[in-house]
């Protein structure tokens, strides 16, 4: 998201796209946006493609397609209407998404918000099921070189109203100067508001570089899926990423139950030398230079 720049075109992977990454993609400036997932699947609200649309954003939709696989960083891609183009002639052909449509598929949404609900409090409910250990106060936390004991602690996720957020509460970290925990993308959010992190945790898909190069202490888990985005993205090592490996028991996903019933480690460390990595499963984006729509 950081290497966008106003007038690219970014191809994304990222179903059901959401607003804080539509957000993003306008105020970086792109003028199109080709999602190799769907937009809107219609499984719940998401107001993510209605809001590139009302800003002007061609959205194209081009389920499947390899573009990640035929397109580089710098490749010059036009749009023309739900066709893609790239350096060496045809690369897509996508569905438009169009502001009457997405605005029409936003009304039908919000009539099955009951559904919607129903399946969140049933997921809810399996999570409880599958992850009881960690509710009963059976998870071993790692060794952290941030001292929280008699300190007030502010985890930060970055939502909607974040900015608002953290500058309405101004006077409670003037005055408690409480821990600062930023989850993946809210350590960003910190640093925009002239504040540090102490601690970033997540699986780091959303982080920058800057932020994991901060000096924060870092914790990634869980190592298959966080370390991996982190590390892939340069092609640095375990070492390079100045990060240790800390063991800690850990109940695995649903999906996870049936392999091995080890823990997967948890990996913690200063952040020096850590890469921003590719937003996976949900988000992967690229620029494209000098991009043409129509």
């Amino acid at each position: 998201m950081k290497r966008l720049r106003p007038g690219d075109v970014a191809i994304i992977d990222h179903r059901d796209l959401d607003r804080m990454a539509a957000e993003d993609l306008v105020e970086s400036g792109v003028k199109g946006v080709v999602n190799v997932a769907s937009s809107t699947s219609s499984r719940y609200p998401n107001p993510g493609p209605l809001i590139l649309a009302r800003a002007g954003v061609h959205l194209v939709d081009a389920v499947g397609a390899p573009l990640f696989e035929e397109l580089s960083d710098g490749d010059h891609v036009v749009l023309r209407g739900g066709t893609v183009l790239g350096p060496k002639g045809l690369v897509a052909e996508g569905r438009v998404r169009t502001l009457t449509e997405l605005t029409e598929v936003a009304r039908e949404q919000q009539e099955q918000i009951a559904v919607a609900l129903e399946d969140f409090a049933e997921n809810t409910l399996n999570h409880i099921r599958d992850e009881r250990d960690i509710l009963a106060g059976r998870l071993k936390i790692p060794e952290l070189r941030t001292d929280f004991r008699d300190r007030h602690a502010l985890i930060v996720v970055r939502g909607t109203d974040y900015r608002r957020d953290l500058k309405t509460i101004r006077p409670y970290l003037r005055d408690l100067r409480p821990v600062l925990v930023g989850v993946d993308g809210g350590g960003d959010a910190l640093l925009e508001s002239g504040l540090k992190p102490d601690l970033i945790v997540g699986d780091m898909d959303s982080a920058s570089d800057k932020v994991l190069s901060c000096g924060a202490e870092l914790v990634v888990q869980p190592a298959e899926v966080g370390l991996v985005h982190v590390a892939r993205r340069r092609q640095l090592g375990l070492q390079q990423l100045g990060v240790q490996r800390v063991v800690a028991r850990r109940i695995r996903r649903a999906g996870d139950r049936h392999r091995a019933r080890g823990y997967p480690p948890v990996f913690c460390g200063n952040g020096v030398g850590v890469r921003r990595s590719r937003r996976r499963p949900g988000w992967r984006a690229r620029r494209r230079r000098r991009p043409g729509t129509g």
